[in-house]
């Protein structure tokens, strides 16, 4: 697969052999056809629905799912995430907590999906950061949140 691809898709989190090989031969070793990551998680159906025609906002329908094997295997690698102590594990967890096992995986996957785009397209190599890596840059942003907030409300923080 490596020598197919050029790169090594295993290095992703809750991506095995099984699904690296499901998303060559579903997508192919050349994403060009895909102007951004963005079209590319579009295609896959891992984006928002944002249902707006004419400026207002249409019937909430489910996204429909398709016959989108690349889709699936990546939801299966997000829910591979769930215990895992690394930073695609941590977010998971984030987000879950917040806002439901579902909505996490579906994040997770559209998240994983992103990596490979960025991996087939450009060739950059995924390195974990680590869970708690990812926990100390969670509450870097989070602090700096409140304090912009903060001061919006012509407060400091000390």
């Amino acid at each position: 697969l490596w020598r197919f691809a050029g790169v090594d898709l295993t290095r992703i989190d809750g991506i095995g052999a099984g699904a690296a090989q499901a998303i060559l031969t579903e997508a192919g070793p050349n994403l060009s056809a895909f102007p951004s990551e963005h079209h590319f998680v579009s295609w896959l159906r891992l984006c928002p629905r944002t249902p707006i025609s004419g400026g207002k906002p249409l019937k909430k329908r489910r996204n429909a799912l398709g016959a989108n094997r690349i889709a699936g295997v990546l939801r299966m690698a997000a829910v591979a995430l769930q215990r895992s102590k690394t930073a695609l594990g941590a977010s998971f967890r984030r987000i879950a907590r917040h806002k439901g096992a579902n909505v996490a995986v579906f994040a997770t996957a559209r998240r994983i999906a992103q990596l490979v785009y960025r991996m087939l397209r450009y060739g950059t190599d995924y390195v974990d950061a680590g869970e708690k890596s990812y926990e100390l840059q969670y509450q870097v942003r989070r602090l700096a949140g409140l304090k912009e907030a903060a001061k919006a409300l012509g407060y400091t923080l000390i």
